[in-house]
C-alpha cells in the first residue's frame, strides 16, 4: 500500500503548519 505517499504528504502537512503557526499574519480567517 501507498504508505510512503502517506508519510510525505503527513511530513509535509506538518512542516507547512509549523511554517504558517511562525510566518502567520495576526489576522487568521
Amino acid at each position: 500500500m501507498n504508505r510512503k505517499y502517506i508519510f510525505l504528504i503527513g511530513t509535509f502537512v506538518i512542516v507547512g503548519g509549523i511554517l504558517w503557526s511562525l510566518f502567520r499574519p495576526e489576522k487568521l480567517f
